[in-house]
């Protein structure tokens, strides 16, 4: 096993194992992939008990999938053991637990999973997008078994990338029971994600002081009179203001730069909300095309009709998504310079 893993499993006497997993999730750096950790779990033979230890930033969705699957599935009792951070794909993982423990300064974070529709070949974007609307699909059902709260509630806490401290983790669900306050340790960045709790992310910044070394005096600041103070705030608050018209500017355009007929509603929807960008409507438009697809197939069913593939003009509208997720990637490409 590569010394740069992100996991490890090793056996507890006969009948129990324990699998620590912190890091990232598929790291691409350790060159170890779902399967070997598959096989890995295989190789315990039969066990009773599966200690996950997890304190993990995220990763790879398309690694968590299966291990997910082969946790939940496993004929072990399956405990998890949050010890800090289980955000993003570890949060999925964990649902696998049939018991999950959490610290009281614990958090859990769901979202939407995420994947690059930059840079690629057309057919590639179509595939990741419909890949990443599957395992979104996927987690939602995870996240709903293991809580009782309703999909639909479920989705819009993923679209807003809710974070859960210890004893809400418990209180709504995600975890059974609190354990005792803990260093977060897990190597986290807090520009990461969007919405990382400020809390957390001063736990994270804290470093040990080194209390043999001798105590340098700090250098005086400079006086700031008041007016100097206000004269910074006002700055900083035009360059905000004119940033934020920018980037607004900027994700509409990108957003009419993809609009596909027949999807009136969720553009609208896109340009009104501000946290939605082209990419994430493409993904939306995705998931609009295929459930209208399920839905006229299931209309030829029900009327002992054969389906014909024509009727819904796949090939045209592959051409359209095509094209749409290229100007997403051309529009994207343009401000950030790289066109």
């Amino acid at each position: 096993m590569s010394s740069k893993s992100w996991y490890k499993i090793k056996a507890q006497g006969s009948n129990a194992a324990e699998i620590t997993l912190r890091g990232l999730v598929g790291d691409p750096d350790a060159g170890i992939d779902a399967d070997t950790f598959l096989s890995e779990i295989d190789a315990l033979g039969d066990v009773d008990e599966l200690k996950v230890k997890l304190n993990s930033k995220g990763g790879s969705f398309f690694v968590a999938v299966p291990i997910q699957a082969k946790l939940k599935n496993h004929p072990a009792k399956v405990t998890v053991e949050i010890e800090g951070l289980a955000a993003s794909a570890a949060s999925y993982i964990a649902t696998a637990g049939d018991v999950v423990t959490i610290p009281s300064n614990g958090w859990i974070m769901i979202h939407n999973s995420k994947g690059s529709l930059i840079q690629a070949e057309v057919s590639d974007m179509l595939r990741t997008a419909s890949l990443m609307d599957d395992v979104n699909t996927d987690m939602v059902g995870a996240y709903s078994a293991k809580t009782g709260i309703p999909e639909e509630r479920i989705r819009a806490m993923m679209d807003a990338e809710t974070w859960i401290k210890g004893p809400d983790a418990v209180a709504m669900g995600f975890a059974d029971a609190l354990t005792d306050d803990v260093k977060i340790a897990a190597e986290f960045d807090g520009k990461t994600y969007d919405r990382t709790p400020e809390t957390l992310i001063i736990a994270q910044e804290k470093e040990p002081k080194n209390m043999a070394e001798p105590k340098q005096e700090e250098p005086k600041a400079p006086e700031v009179s008041e007016a100097d103070i206000q004269a910074r705030i006002d700055a900083a608050v035009i360059e905000a203001r004119e940033e934020g018209i920018k980037s607004e500017r900027d994700r509409i355009q990108s957003i009419e730069a993809i609009a596909l007929a027949g999807h009136d509603e969720l553009i609208a929807k896109a340009k009104a909300d501000s946290t939605i960008t082209a990419e994430i409507l493409a993904l939306d438009i995705v998931a609009a095309e295929k459930k209208l697809k399920e839905s006229a197939a299931e209309g030829l069913k029900a009327q002992a009709v054969k389906p014909v593939e024509t009727v819904v003009e796949p090939q045209a509208q592959s051409v359209e998504l095509a094209s749409m997720i290229s100007a997403v990637a051309e529009k994207t490409n343009q401000r950030k310079g790289r066109a």
